[in-house]
């Protein structure tokens, strides 16, 4: 067979199965499917245009791989066809192996859902029709020894009824070209799904808390609160009289007295609890008191705080 030809069955299941729909909601569907005609179309004649969407060049990969092994487009032989797809995607420069290798994964898993489903559905039991049904049987066995029947014996000494266990036949659902289409359509969904989710994520993430960042600064704003205090001279000092500007000075002023308290630089204390006024007082005199001991203090103390992410 020619590649016309093989271009000419995949055309005649492609427009089957755009006339089988009758339903005026699918018209996407439809339009769907005249995009499949217009591609293989310009396939046969060698006027495709390679496009740069992954999701167009993977179902261009599929009518060519099709075409070209002179695969059945009513049953196709879904482990032929991803060796040799996953062979052709190796082979490929231009196209995303990613998004190609997820592709052909979700539609592995999409069909092998849709086929169960199908021989759920099929592997019912048989309903048996009753040959004597609506017949009033009760006077039929009026004029026939059971005996003579070559059963009656049997029956009469065994527990349960010989009755021969149903055959099962496995089943199998072949897999046509448009349900591995429709598959793929459905991974590139999921797949859009998850990239838009992945990309929301992303957008509303915290920040990583930078933990020299936040050291540098703190070291600043103790030095800064530091020279506050020089400004008072010896004696006892109200925090409020620290403060010199709105709420993110004061808590810049608490908690660089909070560090200074620890390095054993100042003595806090307060008269009333828990709303009185706080007070501190340098413990050193302030030609010696220094505060090259800040670092080492506050990242000790950096260490301790549990990171929030």
């Amino acid at each position: 067979m020619s590649f016309t030809s093989e271009c000419t069955d995949v055309l005649s299941h492609l427009m089957f199965q755009k006339a089988i729909i009758e339903d005026d909601a699918a018209a996407g569907r439809e339009q769907k499917i005249e995009n499949y005609l217009q591609m293989v179309g310009d396939m046969r004649t060698g006027a495709l245009t390679p496009s740069e969407d992954p999701f167009e060049q993977s179902v261009a990969m599929v009518f060519e791989l099709v075409v070209n092994s002179r695969m059945d487009p009513w049953d196709i032989n879904l482990i032929e066809f991803s060796k040799m797809y996953l062979a052709r995607v190796r082979k490929a420069n231009d196209l995303n192996l990613i998004i190609a290798g997820k592709i052909v994964y979700m539609a592995w898993e999409i069909l092998k859902m849709q086929t169960e489903q199908v021989l759920q559905r099929v592997d019912r039991p048989e309903q048996v029709e009753m040959m004597f049904e609506g017949w009033n049987t009760d006077h039929l066995d009026l004029f026939v020894d059971p005996f003579d029947l070559g059963t009656g014996e049997v029956l009469l000494h065994t527990e349960e009824s010989p009755i021969d266990e149903k055959v099962r036949r496995k089943g199998e659902r072949p897999v046509t070209l448009i349900d591995l289409l429709d598959a793929f359509e459905e991974a590139k969904k999921e797949s859009d799904i998850r990239q838009e989710l992945s990309k929301f994520m992303q957008k509303y993430k915290r920040p990583d808390f930078d933990d020299k960042a936040h050291k540098e600064s703190l070291e600043d704003d103790i030095a800064q609160i530091w020279e506050r205090m020089q400004k008072y001279g010896q004696g006892s000092v109200a925090v409020t009289d620290l403060y010199a500007g709105g709420k993110e000075d004061r808590i810049k002023v608490f908690i660089s007295i909070l560090f200074l308290a620890q390095m054993g630089k100042i003595h806090l204390w307060q008269e009333k609890m828990p709303f009185g006024e706080i007070f501190l007082e340098v413990k050193v005199p302030w030609d010696i008191a220094q505060l090259e001991d800040a670092s080492v203090v506050v990242t000790e103390k950096i260490e301790e705080v549990p990171v929030v992410k």
